[in-house]
């Protein structure tokens, strides 16, 4: 009784921890991620100084970041959860199998990452396309930018459910190493002793950062096309 109590104070405590780490590294690498989305959805005539103030210069560096906020919380909260449980089976497996410490923490990492996947590209596409659709907005000139509500029921709407996992594919291509790089360094920072929050921050942003050029192609598959982007307000 004893035991199953503390287990379910340790799952409260990963899942809150992993939800606030999540938050913070996404605050923190938002606007490299929004900068890539309309560099590439912009016309390659315009110079990308142009672009950025087009699409609103600094005060719309963070626009679209309601839709990660409304996913991270929750989904980050899983995910951890779901490493530390496979993480811990694995490690009760390994004392008796030997297998290697390392492989079990990129294991645990990908089945986090593919138990979370299908929600993750939902809102990759929601917020890419809510980024895009500034960058029409400010050639046009007109209309304020989408809500994540109002977004998905246009691409419901447009494209049928297959939009909201336009990507998908290549998305596992960029999960798996993030997964890897993620959770490698996290575990690194833990037997350092570095505070569980912090070091989620910090191992989330390394990953972001080295899984960079593989997160571009993803975007160019859910963006790329979308440079006659329009909402009706209908939709």
């Amino acid at each position: 009784m004893c035991e199953s109590k503390q287990n379910q104070e340790a799952g409260m405590v990963n899942f809150a921890t992993g939800a606030l780490a999540g938050l913070l590294a996404d605050l923190a690498t938002y606007p490299f991620d929004r900068l890539r989305t309309i560099f590439i959805v912009s016309a390659k005539s315009s110079s990308q100084w142009e672009t950025f103030v087009r699409a609103g210069g600094l005060r719309a560096l963070y626009q679209g970041f309601s839709t990660v906020a409304l996913f991270t919380l929750p989904v980050h909260g899983v995910y951890f959860g779901l490493y530390e449980w496979t993480l811990d089976r694995l490690r009760t497996k390994r004392q008796r199998s030997g297998l290697d410490e390392t492989l079990s923490i990129t294991t645990a990492g990908i089945v986090a990452e593919l138990g979370t996947a299908p929600v993750w590209n939902v809102q990759e596409v929601i917020k890419q396309r809510i980024q895009a659709q500034s960058l029409r907005r400010g050639a046009a000139g007109d209309g304020a930018p989408a809500s994540p509500w109002r977004m998905f029921r246009h691409i419901l709407h447009q494209e049928g459910p297959a939009g909201l996992f336009r990507g998908f594919s290549a998305g596992l291509l960029v999960y798996a190493p993030f997964a890897c790089v993620y959770f490698w360094m996290f575990e690194q920072g833990k037997e350092r002793g570095r505070s569980p929050l912090w070091n989620g921050v910090l191992a989330g942003t390394c990953a972001t950062m080295i899984t960079h050029p593989l997160e571009v192609i993803r975007t160019h598959m859910v963006v790329g096309a979308y440079s006659t982007f329009s909402l009706s307000s209908r939709s």
